[in-house]
């Protein structure tokens, strides 16, 4: 009890250093930690009743769109360089800005990123007009991994709660469902939440939007850091989507689940009867 008490006095005075605007979603953390915390014990125990999904990489085959528009980006601007390990340093650049206080879409990162970069390679051509490649990739062509449907499909018969979950524009994601007639009955963007995976104010975010405990929750993706680390670091449940079998076991970041097809899913229940769950 003592213990508790410390953490809780130490909580408050953190919270009177937070700006105004933090303020909540720090409490929103503690409460579903805290309530992780209690039920700890029972966790493994508790049956999952939700499923949040990444998109992309998960759900939709990202395809080699992305290193295309590199390709043309480099010709256009002269740069004679390895488009793989350009796009490789681009993504951590870009990545890291989205740990910024203000926040900035997809589309915006994507350029200021791409400034970075020119200054560092010296290139001197504007990355306004440059990036239109990547931006276009956005609103590109893209198409469901095959066994998206069928999985998306169990799980609505089964009685199990889904969403998706993903660090991209609202407007980009919308355009890819739409292409691919796909309908999930919630979407979460990190541009409609303003944060960023795997920062926890991302999944907390979701599950206070849908009132799913944290315990009874599933995410699944195929980023060991977004994906996995992210929802653990909340003590949510994580599936690594591992469809080309890359995943060896040897990272510091361990998954719940390893799932090399989405059917995967279906283990998770095995032998139960997961339409009366209630």
């Amino acid at each position: 009890m003592l213990k508790l008490e410390i953490t809780f006095k130490c909580f408050c005075t953190f919270l009177g250093e937070l700006p105004e605007g933090k303020i909540v979603a720090a409490v929103i953390c503690c409460m579903h930690m805290t309530a992780v915390f209690y039920n700890s014990g029972e966790r493994e125990s508790t049956m999952i009743k939700n499923v949040i999904f990444d998109c992309f990489g998960t759900l939709i085959d990202t395809g080699t769109g992305s290193l295309d528009a590199v390709r043309k980006i480099l010709n256009s601007v002269g740069l004679v360089t390895d488009e793989k390990d350009f796009y490789k340093e681009w993504k951590r650049i870009k990545k890291e800005m989205t740990y910024s206080e203000e926040f900035h879409s997809e589309k915006e990162l994507f350029l200021l990123s791409l400034a970075k970069m020119f200054e560092k390679y010296n290139v001197t051509a504007d990355p306004k007009v440059e990036v239109q490649p990547m931006i276009k990739v956005l609103f590109g062509e893209r198409r469901l991994f095959p066994d998206t449907m069928e999985t998306l499909e169990y799980l609505k018969k089964s009685g199990i709660n889904y969403a998706i979950g993903s660090t991209t524009d609202t407007d980009s994601l919308e355009h890819f469902l739409g292409m691919n007639h796909l309908v999930v009955p919630l979407v979460f963007t990190s541009e409609d939440m303003k944060v960023y995976k795997p920062l926890p104010e991302f999944y907390l975010t979701i599950l206070q939007k849908t009132g799913w405990q944290i315990e009874e929750t599933l995410f699944v993706g195929d980023s060991l850091f977004d994906d996995v680390e992210g929802p653990k670091s909340i003590k949510m449940r994580a599936a690594l989507i591992d469809r080309n079998k890359k995943y060896k076991g040897d990272s510091k970041i361990k998954p719940d689940y390893i799932f090399n097809s989405l059917m995967d899913i279906k283990n998770i229940w095995p032998g139960e009867d997961i339409l009366n769950h209630d």
